[in-house]
Order: C-alpha cells, then sequence, then structure tokens
C-alpha cells in the first residue's frame, strides 16, 4: 500500500499541484558527546538556519524569526525547538513526504535526522512501544498555517511504519480523511482546505505494536456556514462535489435530482465556487471510493447523498406573508420543497405545514402556532442545519465502528487536530467556541512546558532561573469558571422563556464589566450588540446576534418525527441522532469508562439545568474530557506558522510569523528547553537503567542511587552543567541523554548478540536434531517403500510370470483335451463307419448267400449247357473236319454277356482295396526334443488326473438327497493353508510361510455363514478357469433369485442363462 493516500498525491497544504521538488537536508554529524554541549554553550548564528532552535547563540524573537526564514528560504520548513515541531507552511508540494522518506525516517532518533513530521511521528511511536504511557500529537496554529496536512502526514507516517503486511484498517483510516475533509472541510478566506470542526483520532495499537484500529471524537461542526458563507468564501467542499460530480452523469442527476451550484442559495452567496487546481469531480469519486472502503453500502450512500441535495433544495424554499402574523411557501418555490421531500423519502404536504408552522407543548396539550416570514426562514435553516449535522455525526459514527479496535484498544497515539485561532471582522458564537479551545490548549501546554517544569524544577531542588510567560488562567475563569462566567450566563438566559441576545449582554457586561480580560463596547450605540476578550492572542470583538438560538441548537422534533417514517433507508437511521448533543456527551463518558483515559475526578461538565445540555455546556464538558485525555499521555507539539495571508508559496511575512511567535510563546519555549533539563529519571530508575555501564566502566557502584548516578556521569566525563541531580531524580539534557542512550544500547546490543548467539544455536541445534530425526523417519519410510515397492515389483512379476505359465499350462492341457475330443470324435466317427459298413457287408453277405445259391443254380445250369455246349462243340468240330466253319468264340462272348457283372465289380474292388493297403506306408517319425517330451508328460499325468476324476466321479453316483456342502467342498474346493483367509476370504500370499503350506486348512472350517451374494474365485476348484467365474457368477445370481431381488423381467433371463450354460459346459453342469 502507497504511504500515501489518493487526497494527498500531488497537492500541497493549499490543495494545489505540486510545482517543484526540492532536495532533503541532510543531518549534521555529532564527532562525540562533547560537541554538542560545546555547541550549545557557544551558541550558533540564526543566519545559518540551525536545525535546533535551542543552540541559537541570539535567542529572541527576532534571531528565531531569522532562523525560520533561513531555512523557509531553502525550502526546509520543518524546526526543533528541543523536541517541538515547528513548522511552516510553504503553501506548494515539496518531495519530502514519499516512501523513501517514511524509510529514511524509520527506527531513527529525532538527534538522528533531519527535522520532520514523521521524526516526531517516530518519537511518539517509539516511546509508546517502550514506555507504560500513551503518546499524542498535538498539532496548533492558526487557521492556514497547516493543521489539517500535518494530522494527514502523521497517520500516513504511522499507517506505513506499522504494516507489515497488507491490512485493511490502515487504508480505512487514510481514507476516513477524504470523508471527514469533503463534510467538514470549506473554503475561507485564510485557507482553501480549512477544517470546520475539531477532531481527535485515537489510533491504538495492539501488544505486536501493529494499529488495531481508531476512534474519532468531532467537536463543534460549525453550522451557520450550511446557510451562510463570506464573500470568497465557500460552503462545505461535498456540496460542489456534488453538484459536479452528479452533473457529469445523467443517471446521479436524476438520482439526486441535482444542478448547477449556481442555482443552490446555499452555496451561490458568496460568488466562489471553484479552488485553484482543485477538480471537484475527481473528489468525488475520490470521495464514493473512500465510502466503500469504509463499508458504507450503495443504498445508505445514495441515501446520505439525497440528504445532502435536500439540504440545497431547502435553501431554494422561499416565504411569502399572508396575514402578518402567518405565511406560506411561494408559489415559485414549491418544486424546490417537492424536490426536498422527494429526496427525503416524506410527504411534501407534511414537510411544507412543518416549514411554515411550530408546535409547543403547554401543559401536555400541543399547541401549533403559524410563523412570521421572518421566522419561516429561520426555521428552514435551523432544518437544513439538523439535517446536515446528523449527517455528519452518522458518519463520524460510522467510521468508528468500521475502524473499532475491539479489545485491542490498550494503547494509542492521539492526533489532535483541532481549529486554529480565528478573528474575522464578524465574529460569533462559533468563533468564541473556537478560541476558547485555543485558550485551553494553550493553558495545558503552559502547564506542560512551564508551570509543570518550574514546579518540579523548585521541588527537586534544581538551580533554575524563572521564566515569566503568557498565562491565559484568567481568560479561561471569564469564560467557563463557574459561578458568573459567559458559559455559565449564557446557558441561564437561554432557560428564561423571554431571554434574548441584549438581556444576555447586559446581563455580562453587568457581571463581568470589572474583569481585566472583558471588553464592554467602547460605542454606545453597539453596547447591546457586541463584547470584547482579550486572548493570548489578540483582541477579539464578538457580535451578540443569534447567541442564544446557537447556543439552544433549535430542535426539530416534528421534523424527526416525520424523517421516521421516511422511505429512504439512511433517513430514517440519522434519526438516532435526533439528540446529538447527548450522543456526543454520552460518547465521551463511554470512552471514560471503558478506555479508562482520564484521569479521576477530572469531570467538569453536568447538564446546565432542566431539559437539554446546551451547546456551550456540552462543548465545555467535550474539552474538559479532551484535557483528561492529553493529561493522561505524553505530548508531543507540532506548532504550525502561516508565513502569509495571501496563501502563496516563497512569501515570508517577518511581521505575521513575529507575531505567531509572540503568543505561541516560542522563545520562552526556546530558554526553557536550553536552560531547563526536559528529561527526568526517577535515581532508582536510572541506576536499573545504566547500571549496565559500570561493567566497561570497570567501577563498583555503591548503595546509593544518587551517589551511583554521580559516579557513573563523572567517570564518562559528562559536563556537569547538562546534568544535576535532584532530591528524588535525575535531570538531564538532550547532549547527556543521547550519548547514554547510544552507550547504553551498544552495551545491550553486545549482550543481546551473545543471548542471541547461544540462542540461534541451541535453536540450531535443535532444529538440526529436529531435521536428522525427520530424515531418518522419511529415509526408513522410504526405504521401506522402496522395498515395499520392489517387493510389490517382484511379486506382480511373479504373478504375471504365474499366470502366463498357468496360462500356457492351461493352454497345453486344452489343446490336449481338444485333441482327446477330436480323437474320440474321429473314433466314434470310424466305429459308426464300421458299424455301417458291417450292416452294409452282413447285407452284402446275405445277397451274397442269396447270389451263391442262385449261382450254384445257374451253375448247375451253365455245367449243363458247357456239356451241351461242349457236345456242341464236339459236333463243330466234328464238322470242321468235315469241312464246316467255326463260331464257338462269338457263342462265348454271347454266353458271358449274358452272365451278372455284379459279381465282377465286387471282384475288383476287393482287388483294388488290397492293392491300397498294401501299397500304404506308414509316416517317418521323427525324434521327440526334451521340451517335447516333458509338455507330453505333464499333459499325460494332467489328463490321467482327469481320467482319475473322472472315472471316481462315474463311479460315485451323487444322491442329491444326501449331497451336504461338506461333500461339495470336498469334491469342488481348492486347498489353502491356514491363516490365509480374511474376512472377504482373500489370500496374502506375501504372508504364506513354508509352515503354513504344509498346514492345510480343513474344509469343514472354510464353510461358514455369510451374507454376501458372492463367493471368492479361489475356493471353486475347475480346470478351465472361464469356468470358475462363471460358476461364481451363478450362484450370485441364485442368491438374488432366493432373495427375491431380481425384477420380474429379470428371472427368467437368469434362469435361462444358467440352463445354457449347464448344456454347452459339462464340468460347470457336474
Amino acid at each position: 500500500m502507497s504511504g500515501k493516500s489518493r487526497a494527498q498525491k500531488g497537492r500541497d497544504k493549499k490543495g494545489r499541484v505540486a510545482k517543484k521538488v526540492v532536495p532533503v537536508e541532510q543531518p549534521r554529524k555529532i564527532s562525540s558527546i562533547l560537541d554538542r554541549p560545546r555547541l550549545a554553550q557557544e551558541g550558533a548564528r540564526p543566519e545559518d538556519g540551525v536545525q535546533d532552535m535551542t543552540i541559537l547563540s541570539d535567542l529572541d524573537e527576532f534571531g528565531i524569526n531569522t532562523n525560520l526564514r533561513t531555512r523557509y528560504h531553502n525550502d526546509l520548513i520543518y524546526t526543533y525547538t528541543g523536541t517541538i515541531l515547528v513548522a511552516v507552511n510553504p503553501y506548494r508540494q515539496l518531495g519530502i513526504y514519499e516512501q523513501e522518506m517514511i524509510r529514511r525516517y524509520s527506527n531513527r532518533k529525532m538527534t538522528e535526522v533531519p527535522p520532520h513530521i514523521f521524526a516526531t511521528a517516530e518519537s511518539a511511536y517509539y516511546y509508546l512501544e517502550h514506555s507504560d504511557r500513551n503518546q499524542s500529537c498535538i498539532i496548533s496554529g492558526e487557521s492556514g498555517a497547516g493543521k489539517t496536512e500535518s494530522t494527514k502526514f502523521i497517520l500516513q507516517y504511522l499507517c506505513a511504519v506499522t504494516q507489515s503486511v497488507a491490512r485493511w484498517v490502515e487504508q480505512q483510516i487514510l481514507e476516513a480523511n477524504t470523508i471527514l475533509e469533503a463534510f467538514g472541510n470549506a473554503k475561507t478566506l485564510r485557507n482553501d482546505n480549512s477544517s470546520r470542526f475539531g477532531k481527535f483520532i485515537q489510533v491504538c495499537f495492539d501488544t505486536r505494536g501493529q494499529i488495531s484500529g481508531s476512534v474519532i471524537q468531532d467537536y463543534l461542526l460549525e453550522q451557520s456556514r450550511i446557510t451562510f458563507q463570506a464573500p470568497e468564501e465557500r460552503n462545505y467542499h461535498v456540496f460542489y462535489q456534488l453538484c459536479v460530480g452528479a452533473n457529469s452523469s445523467p443517471e446521479l442527476k436524476k438520482k439526486f435530482l441535482m444542478d448547477k451550484p449556481q442555482s443552490f442559495n446555499f452555496i451561490n452567496q458568496s460568488g466562489c465556487y471553484k479552488l485553484e487546481d482543485v477538480d471537484d469531480r475527481k473528489s468525488f469519486e475520490d470521495l464514493c471510493l473512500a465510502m466503500n472502503v469504509l463499508n458504507v453500502s450503495e443504498e445508505m450512500r445514495d441515501g446520505l447523498f439525497q440528504t445532502v441535495s435536500a439540504v440545497l433544495w431547502l435553501g431554494n424554499v422561499s416565504f411569502e406573508d399572508l396575514d402578518g402574523e402567518s405565511c406560506s411557501v411561494k408559489k415559485g418555490t414549491i418544486q424546490a420543497l417537492n424536490n426536498a421531500a422527494a429526496l427525503l423519502g416524506i410527504p411534501s404536504h407534511q414537510l411544507g405545514y412543518l416549514a411554515v408552522n411550530r408546535e409547543i407543548t403547554v401543559r401536555g396539550h400541543v399547541t401549533e402556532i403559524p410563523l412570521k416570514v421572518h421566522e419561516a426562514f429561520e426555521n428552514r435553516n435551523a432544518m437544513a442545519k439538523a439535517l446536515y449535522t446528523r449527517t455528519f455525526t452518522w458518519l463520524v459514527r460510522h467510521i468508528n465502528s468500521c475502524t473499532n479496535p475491539g479489545v485491542a484498544n490498550s494503547k494509542f497515539i492521539g492526533v489532535l487536530d483541532i481549529f486554529g485561532f480565528e478573528n474575522f471582522a464578524v465574529n460569533s458564537f462559533e468563533q468564541m467556541c473556537i478560541n476558547y479551545t485555543n485558550e485551553k490548549l494553550h493553558k495545558f501546554f503552559n502547564h506542560y512546558v512551564f508551570k509543570l517544569e518550574q514546579e518540579i524544577y523548585e521541588a527537586e531542588g534544581i538551580n533554575f532561573s524563572h521564566i515569566r510567560f503568557t498565562d491565559n488562567t484568567l481568560c479561561l475563569e471569564l469564560i467557563e469558571k463557574p459561578p458568573k462566567c459567559l458559559l455559565k450566563l449564557l446557558d441561564e438566559e437561554c432557560r428564561f422563556p423571554k431571554g434574548t441576545d441584549q438581556s444576555f449582554i447586559e446581563k455580562i457586561s453587568h457581571e463581568m464589566g470589572e474583569h481585566e480580560h472583558f471588553i464592554p463596547a467602547t460605542d454606545n450605540r453597539r453596547l447591546l450588540l457586541e463584547f470584547g476578550i482579550v486572548h493570548y492572542a489578540g483582541d477579539v470583538v464578538y457580535q451578540v446576534e443569534s447567541f442564544l438560538d446557537k447556543n439552544k441548537d433549535v430542535q426539530q422534533a416534528p421534523l424527526f418525527d416525520l424523517m421516521n417514517s421516511s422511505t429512504n433507508p439512511f433517513v430514517r437511521d440519522v434519526t438516532k441522532y435526533q439528540n446529538m448533543l447527548e450522543s456526543s456527551l454520552e460518547l465521551a463518558r463511554n470512552q471514560a469508562v471503558n478506555k479508562q483515559i482520564f484521569s479521576s475526578g477530572t469531570g467538569t461538565g453536568t447538564k446546565s439545568g432542566k431539559g437539554k445540555p446546551t451547546v456551550g455546556d456540552t462543548f465545555r464538558q467535550q474539552l474538559a474530557s479532551l484535557n483528561d485525555v492529553l493529561d493522561s499521555t505524553n505530548p508531543w507539539y507540532v506548532r504550525c506558522l502561516k508565513p502569509n495571508h495571501h496563501k502563496s508559496g516563497r512569501s515570508y511575512d517577518d511581521e505575521l510569523i513575529i507575531t505567531q511567535l509572540r503568543y505561541s510563546g516560542m522563545l520562552d519555549i526556546v530558554r526553557i528547553r536550553k536552560q531547563g533539563f526536559p528529561i527526568h529519571v526517577p535515581a532508582s530508575n536510572f541506576m536499573e537503567k545504566y547500571r549496565c555501564l559500570a561493567s566497561i566502566l570497570d567501577i563498583r557502584l555503591p548503595s546509593d542511587p544518587k551517589e551511583g548516578t554521580r559516579l557513573i556521569l563523572k567517570t564518562l566525563k559528562l559536563p556537569e552543567t547538562e546534568w544535576q541531580i535532584g532530591r528524588t531524580k535525575i535531570f538531564l539534557r538532550n547532549t547527556v541523554f543521547d550519548p547514554l542512550e547510544k552507550k547504553r544500547k551498544e552495551i545491550l546490543s553486545y549482550q543481546i548478540l551473545i543471548i542471541q548467539r547461544y540462542w540461534k544455536g541451541f535453536a540450531a541445534r535443535q532444529k538440526y536434531l529436529r531435521t536428522r530425526r525427520s530424515v531418518i523417519t522419511l529415509q526408513r519410510a522410504w526405504r521401506a517403500r522402496k522395498l515395499r515397492i520392489l517387493f510389490l515389483r517382484k511379486r506382480w512379476a511373479a504373478v504375471i510370470i504365474q499366470s502366463c505359465v498357468r496360462g500356457m499350462f492351461a493352454r497345453e492341457l486344452a489343446g490336449e483335451l481338444r485333441k482327446r475330443r477330436k480323437k474320440e470324435a474321429a473314433e466314434a466317427k470310424k466305429k459308426k463307419k464300421r458299424q455301417k459298413e458291417k450292416i452294409q457287408q452282413e447285407e452284402i453277405a446275405a445277397k451274397e448267400r442269396a447270389d451263391l445259391e442262385l449261382q450254384q443254380a445257374s451253375e448247375t445250369e451253365r455245367q449243363k449247357q458247357l456239356y451241351s455246349m461242349a457236345r456242341l462243340a464236339e459236333l463243330k468240330a466234328e464238322r470242321l473236319k468235315r469241312g464246316q466253319p467255326a463260331d464257338y468264340l462269338d457263342q462265348m462272348f454271347e454266353n458271358l454277356e449274358k452272365g451278372d457283372p455284379q459279381e465282377y465289380l465286387i471282384q475288383i474292388n476287393e482287388e483294388l482295396e488290397q492293392l491300397f493297403m498294401e501299397t500304404q506306408q506308414s509316416p517317418v517319425e521323427r525324434p521327440e526334443g526334451g521340451r517335447t517330451v516333458r509338455r507330453k508328460r505333464r499333459v499325460q499325468k494332467k489328463m490321467l488326473g482327469i481320467a482319475e476324476d473322472e472315472e471316481q466321479r462315474r463311479g460315485e453316483e451323487i444322491d442329491p438327497s444326501h449331497y451336504t456342502m461338506l461333500e461339495f467342498a470336498e469334491k469342488f474346493f481348492n486347498d489353502h493353508p491356514k491363516g490365509s483367509l480374511s474376512g472377504s476370504i482373500s489370500i496374502r500370499k506375501s504372508s504364506i510361510t513354508k509352515r503354513a503350506l504344509e498346514d492345510i486348512l480343513p474344509k469343514q472350517e472354510m464353510l461358514r455363514f455369510t451374507k454376501s451374494l458372492t463367493i471368492p474365485t479361489s475356493l471353486i476348484h475347475m480346470h478351465d478357469p472361464e469356468n470358475v467365474h462363471l460358476a461364481c457368477n451363478i450362484f450370485r445370481d441364485l442368491n438374488k433369485f432366493m432373495r427375491g431381488e431380481l425384477r420380474p423381467e429379470q428371472i427368467n433371463l437368469t434362469i435361462q442363462s444358467i440352463i445354457a450354460y449347464g448344456i454347452e459346459r459339462p464340468e460347470l453342469r457336474d
């Protein structure tokens, strides 16, 4: 996060853009502890522009002014007066507030760096951490001297140096300034960004030194500026920002009913609408963003801006007289009234009625009284003031709720930014309260710097010359000390029904006429119109007009009753601050009780009579509480000076600066800081703190703390003019205190280094041992994991090999079974063929027997025929002899043709078959290898086992009525070693030992009741692995069927699939 908020970037204390960056002053080196005392004794010239005015040789107001002027013209606006910082407003941007400067001043003492507002903030933060007392930064000066910017720079520094990580609360604290400046700052003749209210910001810290939140207490917002501004002045910034920002967006313009600034009576009176080099549109965007950072919801933000717009429209409502005793809203301004009512979310006619009438309660009866024209205008202004002041109060309370530190509020740094002394041509009640505040602060400053200091010197018996300073006790008594004082008389006059401003001035002239700080009017014509007070900064004349009305803070009860029924949620929420003064007093009391920051018995404020508190009495009590807060802290002062009246850079008005130096008591401050002893340490605390120096000085300290202190200081050869020993305390100047602190810091740093060395060694040893144990554990786990992975890989490889081998064996067996089945099928086929051939042969044999009988019969016939043929041949031979032709061949062929050819065919077939069988040769047998022989033996062994199982199965007829689960397990369960079956009946092969392999689990122990629908495949003993899986699936389906878990359409499919498996696979069927 940047150390500078958006409102601070690129602007000077007047709000103008930077034009020049100046070099930063380098700190002057102090060579030894004796240089500073010598320099303080001899002094330095004002023309040199020294950093600390306590070493000036010309110690008067002209020498101080010359020193300040020299530094101012060298763009060195900060100067020390001891621990008090003097800041001269440059009215332009200087490049000395960037992040680099924050780093430069962080963790540095004031004497080590050039004067700067950051050095004061760093000192306050340092002492907050190293002491048990809260700190406060009191920023004082005239209006336009730069108090508001100094406050922002202190907050910027605190948020930057404590921000170790990105935290939201620091950004909220910085952005709160953006909102408060928009609603509480305005342009005056002396300052373009003048704070028209006072605020005390308590920046709270937790035990780690980090910012935990903040609490803002506001003081006396100037209400008269809402309805009236002097020429060349402006109303509060938010009115102009809203006009410009809303007019740049049609949507916002319609939502907020905005118009140009020139059209609103409350902001067009002075004729000043813009600030030089300030963009109100950009400021409006920054304001909206700041509200987002502070968690203002969009609904509440719109309602807030609508309320601000309603205030402007109320200023445009005018009235006209009816009968001298009553009035009404002018017709030309009715639209303005309607706009205000619409923005507030209330009926227009009711708002118009409240504008021209008032209600009084007499003995419980409400009476309505019409207002005259001038009374109606005053009533309208009171409405606008009530709305705006409650809106401002709502913002302050909301900021506090967002940045509330909660329980982490034990330590805080308070930053007071309150209005400076004012003396205008026309001074009223607000100016009297503002100057009263400055009188209280000046009194506190005098008490802290002068009176308290001298009282301590006298009590301790320190040689010190008394210094005369401006004592404003009488002026404060005139304003606040009862029973007769201005505020008390003003409250009394407010309680009288017929009290007026004239009766009030008559009373104070009678009661206070002889007071040396009261100035009655010298002109008899103005005797009842004004009075004067002699303030520490000069005489101021106050006009008493509207004193009573402003002190009463006229209530608008009917208006707030109407606002309670508003449709605008923000307007409804604002009504809880109707009694704003009581709310402020209650907040102060709560802070006193909860935070314990007020000293006991210091409360001075009470209600001024019957009824509600007045503005003056409330403000008096708030200042008393503020004084108690400051009194409980260690204050750091920043005196802001205004170099000229026309707000221009490089212009230095000597007379104006000298005037401010006189009434601020700066000369007395320089003297007491130079001649006095700002460091007061009890003797016992001094010895306890600096006893460590005795070890390096090689001295033995006495038991008496004062004597021990004297011995330490003399041994260090510190000038005796720079320190004194009182009755109970040791008094030191910075020229002695700083070297002591430096020496003590060196010793403590050395001792801390020794402690750190041993501690770091111990911590490193412990860390090493923890790391070693962790490494050993990791190594053990890694080695186990590595071996486990190696074992799993080997087991997996063994399982893969086993599965491959078992697969190979199964494939061999399956192949042999297929060959066997083929052989059996071939044998069956041959058998069938042989049976068929036998039948055919029997048929052929029968036919042959029949043919043989027929043949025998025909043979007999042929014998006969042959005999006849032989006889015939003989006859033919005889004929041949006689010379006749022979035709016996023809007869022979003819007879062959007449014979049966079947016998011939059978004879031919038999001869061919005999020939084929004789010619068929057996194949050449090759010698078998060892692997083939082992495979054949393995297969034959497996086949033999299968054959034996089949013979045994065929030999043992299964009777279903006597077939028990034990018999089924004996026949079809695999063997398992004892201890190998878990609850899920899974086998952990890695845990099976050789002894376990020898000890087989009985089948009876394997039979257990289980609700599971499935059985493990490792139990089933089958030759075909696929049948094992199918058997388990069938078992599961049968269980589901018996339990009725199958849907009707699944039952038939399941039964059919089981039957199909049984038909296809004999092993599964058995």
